[in-house]
């Protein structure tokens, strides 16, 4: 019964554990060491004292190693899961390096150890391409087929694990840790969306939902300070006051709702969502960057969406009133990325703009003539 209690309960809290704490270091390395060779290097260390560590302890306990590749299939799937299926030829390769450097002869429990790494290494690809599974799918199923292979073939694994009562309860074992940390992921994720929704909230304009003033401050000093290049195009809904004094700022809000959503989708269809920022400036005022972009190339996107504006703008009910707009635009390559200096040159290509008459787009010339 005491060993049934150590397979069934005392192994998993302490895999558990083990299992915590390398998710706790290995996220507070990921803020502390920004390099990856570093972080994967500190990782793999410490994976290799756990897991050294906890199969030397259940061999101790249990007089077999048990609960094998439980870090492992964890570790891959949760952890690293771009590259982490290469975790299941890890145990067995540092157990033949350990060997060979003790000039120990390997045992025949580390050769079907080596084997059912091999097997949970090939399943692990095959299971890879169904990405559309939750990890704790992914987990379940490879701890399923783990204990399909021993179940199948009891007699090359009759050194590793020694009877089937004894894999099985170590099966329902995996299952639990698995079950566990996938109630602590779904927690993390939950708080994770919860802090970016409180992020969001505090970068957002409350009444057209593109980024506010305040995050276009910040972007641009870090876009100075990584040198992204970008064309900063400044744009204004021409005679929006007048609109605003003649139908009410309802109708007003509508309009800069209405630009802002249609201004999103149509460059979002046109250069693909990655490619630019949009903020409101504030008032009718708006802000778009468009990344590693000329002013010429800016300029050809905001004529795309003006002929698309033109001909679904919204004319209101009560007077035939078009609701046109002016853009200024300028690149910050031409100011050694400094974006307040940029924004202050597109301002005034926009005040061109509207001098020449209003609803046109111009590129800023004067200091590139």
């Amino acid at each position: 019964m005491e060993k049934y209690t150590l397979i069934l309960f005392i192994m998993p809290i302490i895999l558990l554990s083990v299992i915590i704490a390398l998710a706790f270091i290995t996220q507070r390395l990921t803020s502390i060491v920004k390099t990856p060779i570093p972080r994967a290097i500190t990782v793999f260390i410490l994976y290799m004292v756990y897991a050294y560590s906890t199969l030397q302890f259940s061999y101790s306990l249990l007089g077999f190693y048990s609960y094998t590749f439980v870090i492992e299939t964890v570790m891959a799937y949760y952890f690293f899961p771009k590259y982490g299926y290469w975790m299941f030829l890890a145990t067995p390769s540092l157990t033949a390096l350990y060997y060979y450097a003790t000039n120990y002869s390997l045992g025949y429990e580390e050769i079907q150890i080596a084997i059912l790494g091999a097997c949970l290494f090939v399943f692990s690809l095959v299971i890879k391409r169904f990405s559309q599974l939750e990890m704790v799918m992914k987990v379940c199923f490879s701890f399923t087929f783990k204990w399909l292979i021993i179940a199948i073939f009891p007699s090359i694994f009759s050194d590793t694990y020694s009877t089937v009562l004894d894999s099985t309860l170590i099966y329902f074992g995996s299952l639990l840790i698995a079950l566990i940390l996938w109630g602590f992921y779904r927690i993390h994720l939950t708080k994770q969306a919860e802090i970016k929704k409180v992020i969001q909230q505090g970068q957002t304009d409350a009444l057209t939902g593109v980024y506010n003033f305040q995050k276009l401050g910040t972007d641009l000093q870090n876009y100075e300070t990584s040198k992204q290049a970008y064309a900063l195009a400044m744009i204004d809904l021409d005679y929006f006051k007048q609109l605003n004094d003649t139908f009410g700022h309802h109708a007003g809000n509508d309009i800069l709702k209405e630009f802002a959503a249609l201004l999103t989708t149509s460059l979002e269809t046109y250069i693909g969502i990655e490619n630019f920022s949009i903020y409101r400036f504030g008032g009718e005022e708006f802000c778009v960057l468009f990344f590693d972009c000329s002013t010429e190339q800016a300029s050809k996107h905001l004529t795309f969406f003006k002929n698309v504006y033109e001909t679904r703008h919204r004319l209101l009910r009560e007077a035939n009133y078009a609701v046109t707009f002016s853009v200024g635009i300028e690149s910050n390559e031409n100011h050694q990325y400094n974006g307040m200096e940029t924004m202050q040159y597109a301002d005034e290509a926009l005040y061109e703009a509207k001098h020449a008459g209003r609803n046109q787009i111009h590129m800023y010339q004067k200091k590139h003539q």
